[in-house]
């Protein structure tokens, strides 16, 4: 059972007993909670010690078991021991954990697995264009009583390649005795799969989502909540619903993958949901292999663009590195900056006036700003790179959403947002 309180208190502190799953007789009272640079800690009033060393913590942990205050049952995935203090009369250590799991105790690695997710997103309901409400006064003139009424949208079914996707609506509201807090539309993305899968998988899945959503968006989207469907373990409930595969929703917490949402930020996506609506599950499943064809590529860009304060050299590099990929190996990296743009001549006018100055001027600054020798007058100074960064990024987008099946029509639109970067004859 996950007691939510505890899910929408985290990241702030949230204290429970801690253990070994193979000692479960040794509890360690502790707080779990989320650090100022988005790191899961564990603060042990105590440690695991090493099987040969007791005065010495144990250096990594596979799995630990806890419990809340709530009795929400916790499994903490990977933590690393980050500190220790031992003496005569008090022990603590800290550990950092990879990926917290609430709600159900895994006993391996093995045994974390899924047939199928919940994901909210931020700005979902927005990008899906889907208002229910009507508000009017019962007399325009006497406006003695607001009314408002809500129709609940309809479900929407997707048949992907290895999964269903419905897209699910429901009303959220919060109220105190005299105040309505909060009202509107709380919109998710529930997946089904055809089979049972890891985490890694699971948490993969994910991950591909939310870049698509951030790609077809413009900001970077952050998933609210990653609930998985798992099994109960043996002797958990009782035998006649174990034994017809009755399971549990997990919510998995992993600090790379989810952000609280923190209320309206800017909105302008570049592909509204309604332009894709009816090919969905197409674009979809041509996005998951643009992944798995082009990973490198895929990688490199949206490393770039959740690290907000990047270097402009490292981000510049981290684009030119994900169209190397792009193309086999064996050719430098002026060739196929050419032999791209001129696959994709079509937003070469939105890219700069001189399209072939401009690829001597990042290949000459990428093999520059690698090796650094041999500095030619083509390098671009560090303070001018953010210029040509933007304009990788925009070949890059193309790239991407002309393997998702966008109509070039609609890919010059997008990629004509922003000036070209002028550029001597």
């Amino acid at each position: 059972m996950v007691f939510w309180d505890d899910v929408e208190r985290f990241p702030n502190k949230i204290t429970g007993k801690w253990w070994m799953p193979s000692n479960k007789e040794l509890q360690i009272s502790g707080n779990l909670e989320l650090s100022s640079n988005n790191r899961i800690i564990l603060k042990l009033n105590g440690h695991f010690a090493r099987e040969n060393y007791p005065s010495r913590s144990i250096p990594e942990i596979q799995i630990l078991h806890g419990t809340t205050m709530h009795s929400t049952q916790v499994t903490l995935f990977r933590s690393i021991l980050q500190s220790s203090t031992s003496s005569t009369r008090y022990t603590t250590s800290t550990y950092e954990t990879e990926i917290v799991f609430f709600g159900h105790h895994f006993f391996s690695e093995k045994d974390m697995q899924f047939n199928g997710l919940f994901l909210k997103f931020n700005q979902f309901e927005k990008w899906l264009g889907i208002d229910p409400f009507i508000i009017k006064w019962n007399d325009p003139d006497t406006q003695e009583k607001l009314i408002v009424e809500y129709t609940n949208p309809k479900t929407l079914r997707f048949d992907l390649d290895n999964y269903i996707m419905h897209i699910t609506h429901s009303l959220g509201y919060s109220s105190t005795r005299y105040k309505l807090n909060d009202f509107g539309l709380n919109s998710q993305i529930d997946l089904d799969f055809k089979n049972w899968y890891d985490f890694n998988y699971v948490l993969n899945v994910a991950k591909h989502l939310n870049n698509f959503l951030s790609l077809v968006m413009d900001q970077n989207i952050y998933a609210i909540s990653i609930i998985g469907n798992t099994k109960y373990n043996e002797g958990e409930i009782p035998a006649e619903y174990y034994n017809k595969g009755y399971l549990k929703n997990v919510l998995i917490y992993h600090p790379k993958l989810i952000k609280k949402n923190e209320g309206d930020i800017y909105y302008n996506d570049i592909i509204p949901f309604e332009i894709i609506r009816h090919d969905f599950a197409k674009y979809l499943n041509n996005w998951f292999n643009f992944v798995k064809e082009h990973e490198p590529l895929y990688e490199l860009y949206f490393s770039t663009l959740y690290e907000y304060d990047m270097y402009p050299v490292s981000e510049f590099l981290a684009l030119t590195q994900g169209l190397d990929a792009y193309l086999p190996k064996h050719q430098s990296i002026k060739i196929k900056l050419e032999r791209i743009l001129s696959a994709y001549s079509y937003i070469s006018p939105s890219i700069t006036n001189n399209i072939n100055m401009f690829i001597k001027y990042v290949s000459d600054s990428r093999n520059y700003y690698t090796h650094y020798i041999k500095k030619t007058e083509n390098v671009i100074p560090i303070s001018e790179l953010i210029h040509y960064s933007k304009k990788l990024r925009s070949i890059i987008i193309s790239i991407m959403l002309q393997e998702m099946g966008i109509d070039k029509e609609l890919i010059i639109q997008i990629s004509s947002r922003f000036p070209p970067l002028e550029m001597e004859k």
